[in-house]
């Protein structure tokens, strides 16, 4: 399944629910341009793999369930530029479970720090509610 291309048109488009579309594999580059998107819905879109860098672009989202995306494999950096996120949902997404141990500090000083682009650097002072599975948050 893929998003129409042009829906970069719809700058005043202020909720996208895209939820359950399982044959989802990755958002458009123009997911960006939606400039006015408040909130992203994504959840148990088990066939997402990738978020794209351009979801940086969406400065005004605030609500971002991924809950059961179970074939997510990591957040992309920009997503430390959404400054309105207020919820974000990552629980049932076991991939993305696998990545957490190399967000969390080394438990060894010969272990290396995690790269960059697998940790993005969120504002959780901003977030109101954050839902991860136990062994994510803990």
């Amino acid at each position: 399944m893929e998003v129409p291309e042009g829906m970069g048109v719809l700058t005043g488009l202020q909720t996208l629910d895209l939820s359950w579309c399982s044959g989802l594999v990755e958002l458009p580059e123009e997911i960006g341009l939606l400039t006015g998107l408040q909130t992203l819905g994504l959840s148990e879109c088990s066939g997402l793999m990738e978020l794209s860098e351009e979801m940086g672009l969406l400065t005004g989202l605030q609500t971002l369930p991924l809950s059961g995306c179970y074939g997510l494999l990591m957040l992309p950096a920009a997503m430390g530029l959404l400054m309105g996120l207020q919820t974000l949902s990552l629980s049932a997404c076991p991939s993305l479970l696998k990545l957490s141990a190399r967000c969390r500090a080394p438990t060894s000083p010969h272990t290396p720090p995690p790269p960059v682009s697998h940790c993005p650097p969120l504002q959780p002072d901003r977030l109101t509610r954050l839902t991860c599975p136990h062994t994510l948050s803990s």
